[in-house]
């Protein structure tokens, strides 16, 4: 017996989200356990090659508009807020490695936090500058991995560079 719940409705979806929106409905509706992401569905992709992706010549579309100072960098670690916890556990491991992009997978490894959580700080973090740092650029840079490199998965890369990277470690040591 059908129900209004159970009506099927027309929703139009950015091609680029579809994937993501099959694997939500599959996810409410059982067939996906909730750690399951949108890659379920998506072709399986080559692996990178090494956990970190060189960083190609033309970046400068990737860097923030605005650069960062300590103040404000230490300003977004003191937020008590989920996305800012995970998002100052990637720029740590970025900070590490200033110059190399790494996968959301690689990321995902590092810092011990799911993919979801991941999607979800970087999802929050445009809004989250926004309001909180006048519609500041990001901190750090991303890029799809297959524009990087034809060999990587089809995910989401970030880095910081060298000079990023300093100021992410000065402004976490409050120096």
């Amino acid at each position: 017996m059908n129900t209004q719940e159970d009506e099927l409705v027309q929703v139009l979806v950015p091609r680029k989200h579809l994937t993501a929106v099959y694997a939500l409905i599959a996810q409410r509706d059982g067939a996906l356990p909730p750690d399951e992401q949108a890659e379920v569905a998506t072709p399986a992709a080559p692996a990178v090659p090494a956990p970190a992706v060189p960083a190609p010549a033309d970046d400068a579309a990737h860097v923030a508009a605005v650069p960062w100072e300590r103040e404000d960098l230490q300003r977004f670690a003191r937020t008590p807020h989920a996305m800012n916890t995970t998002l100052c556990a990637v720029l740590d491991v970025l900070a590490d490695d200033p110059g190399q992009y790494f996968a959301t997978s690689d990321l995902e490894e590092a810092t011990g936090i799911s993919r979801g959580s991941l999607r979800g700080a970087f999802s929050a973090l445009t809004r989250h500058l926004r309001v909180h740092y006048e519609g500041r650029g990001w901190m750090l840079s991303r890029a799809w991995g297959p524009t990087l490199d034809p060999r990587n998965p089809a995910e989401a890369c970030y880095r910081l560079t060298a000079d990023q990277a300093e100021r992410w470690r000065a402004a976490r040591t409050g120096a």
